[in-house]
């Protein structure tokens, strides 16, 4: 159903309402097929709003938009959380910094964390470490630790951010944790 048939079903003004609300104003006469991926989420959430839930539930909802479309997307569902409950299920750890104020961790079936996202960087702190070292050469890490990033660089080496209680190689430096980081550490260690 696009937009042209919501407007017969509920008639125009409820409709242009919620096309306002999720910034398709000039595309009421458009079908979802004739529109971007972004476009068509925001179509979804259009049709659900028009429901008037209490409680809207989103799962991936930025997964495969363009930069400029996950930001709008994820504005749009701040915006709604302003006067209903929107859960957001995700893995994208950059949806979740900018767009909820508050954080559900579950690991197997049960709640490990309920907070704040900032909060949850600090389950991490004094615990992740940056390792530079040359391209090719092994890395030997203790048991413990969790490779949570590598990047190569142009230089010839290769940075490695890894998340350990102690310092995992004789060369690494503590740096400050990340959102991801406590997700992280948190997984593996609550």
């Amino acid at each position: 159903v696009g937009f042209p048939c919501v407007i017969k079903l509920c008639g125009e003004k409820i409709a242009h309402k919620y096309i306002v609300e999720v910034g398709l104003t000039g595309f009421e006469h458009h079908f979802p097929d004739e529109l971007s991926g972004g476009m068509r989420q925001r179509v979804a959430v259009a049709r659900t709003l028009l429901r008037l839930p209490s409680v809207i539930v989103v799962d991936e909802p930025t997964v495969g938009l363009d930069p400029r479309e996950r930001i709008r997307f994820r504005n749009l569902l701040s915006r709604m959380a302003a006067n209903r409950i929107v859960l957001f299920s995700t893995h994208v750890v950059d949806d979740v910094a900018v767009a909820c104020k508050r954080v559900l961790v579950l690991s197997r079936g049960k709640l490990i964390y309920d907070g704040e996202p900032s909060n949850l960087s600090v389950r991490a702190k004094g615990s992740v470490w940056q390792v530079r070292v040359p391209e090719g050469q092994p890395l030997d890490l203790p048991n413990s630790a969790i490779r949570a990033a590598e990047s190569p660089h142009a230089d010839g080496t290769v940075v490695y951010r890894i998340l350990c209680s102690d310092p995992p190689h004789p060369e690494a430096e503590n740096i400050e944790s990340s959102l991801e980081d406590g997700y992280i550490w948190l997984i593996n260690n609550g």
